[in-house]
Protein backbone atom coordinates (compact mmCIF):
# COMPACT_ATOMS: atom_id res chain seq x y z
CA UNK A 1 0.00 0.00 0.00
CA UNK A 2 3.02 2.17 0.81
CA UNK A 3 4.37 1.76 -2.57
CA UNK A 4 1.43 2.84 -4.31
CA UNK A 5 1.37 6.15 -2.09
CA UNK A 6 4.78 6.71 -3.11
CA UNK A 7 4.47 5.97 -6.68
CA UNK A 8 1.54 8.11 -6.76
CA UNK A 9 3.20 11.36 -5.19
CA UNK A 10 6.03 11.10 -7.34
CA UNK A 11 3.78 10.64 -10.71
CA UNK A 12 1.51 13.46 -8.89
CA UNK A 13 5.23 15.44 -8.52
CA UNK A 14 6.07 14.95 -12.45
CA UNK A 15 3.07 16.21 -13.96
CA UNK A 16 2.92 19.61 -11.20
CA UNK A 17 6.66 20.05 -12.71
CA UNK A 18 5.71 19.11 -16.21
CA UNK A 19 2.88 21.56 -16.06
CA UNK A 20 4.35 24.25 -14.06
CA UNK A 21 7.24 24.20 -16.40
CA UNK A 22 4.89 24.66 -19.64
CA UNK A 23 3.27 27.51 -18.00
CA UNK A 24 6.51 29.44 -17.29
CA UNK A 25 7.56 28.27 -20.80
CA UNK A 26 4.59 29.76 -22.69
CA UNK A 27 4.54 32.84 -20.13
CA UNK A 28 7.80 33.66 -21.00
CA UNK A 29 7.51 33.15 -24.86
CA UNK A 30 4.38 35.75 -24.69
CA UNK A 31 5.49 38.23 -22.39
CA UNK A 32 9.27 38.08 -22.50
CA UNK A 33 10.13 38.99 -26.00
CA UNK A 34 7.67 41.65 -26.34
CA UNK A 35 8.01 43.48 -22.92
CA UNK A 36 12.01 43.26 -22.16
CA UNK A 37 12.97 42.20 -25.89
CA UNK A 38 14.38 39.09 -24.67
CA UNK A 39 14.73 35.42 -26.44
CA UNK A 40 12.07 33.08 -26.21
CA UNK A 41 13.18 29.53 -24.54
CA UNK A 42 12.70 26.08 -24.48
CA UNK A 43 10.78 23.50 -21.81
CA UNK A 44 14.21 22.69 -20.32
CA UNK A 45 15.15 26.23 -19.67
CA UNK A 46 11.37 26.76 -18.08
CA UNK A 47 12.44 23.97 -15.73
CA UNK A 48 15.83 25.24 -15.05
CA UNK A 49 14.20 28.42 -14.33
CA UNK A 50 11.46 26.50 -11.95
CA UNK A 51 14.36 24.74 -10.45
CA UNK A 52 16.64 27.90 -9.58
CA UNK A 53 13.44 29.88 -8.52
CA UNK A 54 12.93 27.04 -6.19
CA UNK A 55 16.40 27.68 -4.95
CA UNK A 56 16.45 31.58 -4.73
CA UNK A 57 13.84 31.85 -3.12
CA UNK A 58 11.94 28.69 -1.73
CA UNK A 59 8.48 28.43 -3.26
CA UNK A 60 5.93 26.01 -4.25
CA UNK A 61 5.26 25.14 -0.83
CA UNK A 62 3.16 26.93 0.48
CA UNK A 63 2.59 26.93 4.03
CA UNK A 64 3.20 22.71 3.87
CA UNK A 65 6.52 22.15 5.98
CA UNK A 66 7.11 25.26 6.97
CA UNK A 67 6.58 26.29 10.36
CA UNK A 68 3.50 28.79 11.05
CA UNK A 69 4.58 31.53 13.52
CA UNK A 70 6.80 32.05 16.47
CA UNK A 71 4.75 29.57 18.76
CA UNK A 72 4.84 26.67 16.40
CA UNK A 73 7.07 24.08 18.18
CA UNK A 74 6.65 25.63 21.63
CA UNK A 75 4.01 23.43 24.11
CA UNK A 76 0.74 24.93 24.71
CA UNK A 77 1.77 25.48 28.33
CA UNK A 78 5.09 27.61 26.94
CA UNK A 79 2.65 29.61 24.87
CA UNK A 80 -0.23 30.67 27.44
CA UNK A 81 2.98 31.60 29.03
CA UNK A 82 4.69 33.73 26.86
CA UNK A 83 1.01 35.74 26.12
CA UNK A 84 0.38 36.24 30.09
CA UNK A 85 1.11 39.72 31.21
CA UNK A 86 3.95 40.00 33.83
CA UNK A 87 1.06 40.31 36.60
CA UNK A 88 -0.74 37.29 35.14
CA UNK A 89 2.58 35.34 35.79
CA UNK A 90 2.64 36.06 39.53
Amino acid sequence: MTTIWILGGIAIAVVAGVGMSLAVMYLWNWLAPIVFKLPTIKFKHALGLLILSKLLFGGFGGWHGRHHGFHHNMKNEQCKEWRMTPSEKK
